[in-house]
């Protein structure tokens, strides 16, 4: 589903996401009968349109900064690829906090 690899897509750039977080198998999106993108729900809106929902795990840095800056993101690539009109709401959920910087090889 393409709005779940722009989510995706957004998410796994930001410098301040260590990881994407599937929530054991809870949080992902089939794509294809194979493969799914884990960390990021895309689920048909009671409203209309699908809700995009993005898990992940954070470095510690103001957390309301980087789920804003990832909503819009989101919202931003899906208005440039003509789908913003699919979307009902996206929500960023931090569900942990990475301990060590990725790639940190202090000893």
């Amino acid at each position: 589903m393409r709005l779940a690899r722009v989510a995706h897509n957004c998410a796994i750039l930001d410098a301040d996401v260590a990881e994407l977080c599937d929530g054991d198998g809870r949080w992902v999106t089939p794509v294809t009968d194979d493969a799914a993108i884990g960390g990021v729900l895309v689920t048909a809106d009671p409203a209309g349109g699908y809700a995009i929902e993005v898990h992940l795990v954070a470095l510690p840095v103001p957390l309301h900064a980087l789920a804003v800056r990832l909503q819009t993101r989101i919202v931003d690539a899906v208005f440039e690829l003509g789908l913003l009109g699919e979307v009902a709401r996206v929500h960023v959920h931090v569900d942990g906090l990475a301990t060590d910087p990725v790639g940190d090889d202090a000893a």
